[in-house]
């Protein structure tokens, strides 16, 4: 049931209207014509909760001791030149291709591959994003032996992002969805009582029952949220969540409703 959910939410922000509420009514029939065993779990992810995972990922700042403080909009706002260096496979040529299209649609903003002496309008404006696939040996030697295997950076003014790097073991090619995902502006990991089966993510830790090697739903609606041009670059976490939450109410509405109605309480 929850990934039929995720069908109609999909459709409803394709603007497919007729095929999501065509979707819903069926799994509300369903649901009734099931007694307990098809009714939907009150654990089902709402409207709350994607708000909830859009701060931790995007808007909240760890502090050196291990806790957090409010966070401020980070984000690419112009075409981003993106070059593969090391030991660069035809795999992953295809897969940085896959990803890069994937965040073009669904950032509004063009993410492409470029050789290393491309001279192009994204190099010369500074947006070049640099992904280094390393010796499994020299990710150990950087990292000093029990460091992770693969990491990422960005730097900018102001929010905005203007250049960054992806560093990845040859042996861990899986992580690219999800230092890609970081370098968009999303500095955190998915983690802690909420991060479940229930809202996977790529940005989940690698062991977590919410880990997941492609965009899950609910990343593909969180890249758009941040990309969304009313969430400014350089705006504060309370400004930028209640830009969030409007946006939410107004592109999901009929999902929103639907959802508060299939739960027995908010979800905080």
């Amino acid at each position: 049931m929850t990934g039929s959910l995720f069908m109609a939410f999909r459709s409803l922000w394709r603007g497919r209207r007729a095929v999501a509420l065509a979707m819903v009514a069926a799994m509300l029939a369903a649901a009734l014509g099931a007694g307990s065993a098809g009714a939907v779990s009150g654990a089902d992810p709402g409207p709350d909760d994607l708000l909830r995972f859009f701060d931790r990922l995007a808007v909240t700042d760890r502090t050196p001791d291990g806790g957090q403080q409010p966070g401020w909009v980070r984000k690419w706002t112009g075409p981003v030149a993106v070059r593969l260096e090391g030991q660069v496979t035809d795999r992953h040529i295809a897969t940085v291709r896959e990803i890069t299209h994937r965040l073009s649609i669904l950032t509004g903003i063009q993410f492409y591959l470029t050789d290393r002496t491309g001279a192009d309008r994204a190099t010369k404006a500074g947006n070049r994003l640099t992904v280094r696939i390393l010796r499994h040996q020299d990710m150990m030697r950087i990292q000093g032996g029990s460091g992770p295997v693969c990491t990422a950076a960005t730097f900018g003014k102001g929010g905005v992002l203007h250049t960054g790097w992806i560093e990845i073991s040859e042996r861990y090619s899986d992580c690219l969805h999800h230092e890609f995902m970081h370098a968009l502006g999303f500095d955190n990991h998915w983690s802690g009582r909420h991060a479940s089966a229930a809202m996977p993510s790529v940005l989940a830790l690698r062991r977590s029952p919410a880990r997941v090697a492609d965009y899950s739903l609910f990343d593909e609606v969180a890249i758009r949220l941040l990309y969304d041009t009313r969430l400014r670059p350089g705006m504060g976490r309370k400004s930028a969540l209640s830009a969030a939450r409007n946006i939410v109410a107004v592109r999901f509405d009929f999902w929103y409703a639907s959802a508060r109605a299939r739960t027995p309480t908010d979800q905080g």
